[in-house]
């Protein structure tokens, strides 16, 4: 076994740590916003444990500062045993779920990533894992990236179902800094 002093001494890596910034713990909205974020962290992470008030399976639109354009993105779906890809240039979100539905009370899960945040050099993308866990065609886990053509620095982020649904109450929103 290796003593984690040498290990410092020897130039390893720091360990990046996570920061709670905000949570949000919905009674119904139909969006999420995260404003004022600070920025003081290396990257963002958003941590989502949602469902609808709709017995739909949809997905979640993030937006950036507000902005309605510029956005493009790129999945991989896999439901049951098909896989399926995708894509869109030119969009007004960043599209990525599933999330789940109340008809059977299914909450999915998410975990979106939000490279390089506070710079002014280069445009902010976007990494998510969102799944969900069903029976037959309804177990679904979709990989997406994204990217928001702006070299401005994110400040606000907004989640809204991309049908205008409410996300059902005790849903959870996690904002994370990630330092390192």
């Amino acid at each position: 076994m290796i003593p984690l002093g040498i290990l410092a001494s020897a130039g390893a890596a720091p360990v990046p740590s996570m920061e709670l910034i905000q949570t949000v713990i919905t009674s119904t909205p139909t969006v999420v916003n995260f404003n004022s974020i600070p920025q003081t962290f290396r990257h963002l992470q958003l941590r989502i444990s949602t469902a609808l008030v709709q017995n739909n399976l949809n997905s979640i639109m993030l937006r950036i500062n507000g902005g309605t354009d510029g956005y493009g993105w790129a999945s991989v779906t896999a439901s049951g045993s098909a896989v399926s890809s995708g894509g869109a240039p030119n969009q007004t979100s960043i599209v990525f779920g599933p999330h789940g539905n109340t008809a059977t009370e299914w909450f999915s899960g998410a975990i979106i990533e939000i490279y390089d945040y506070a710079t002014t050099t280069r445009i902010p993308t976007t990494r998510s894992l969102a799944g969900i866990a069903g029976s037959g065609a309804s177990t679904n886990l979709r990989f997406v990236s994204g990217h928001f053509r702006s070299e401005n620095p994110v400040t606000s982020l907004s989640l809204t179902d991309t049908q205008g649904f409410n996300f059902l109450q005790n849903s959870r929103f996690s904002l994370y800094g990630i330092r390192g």
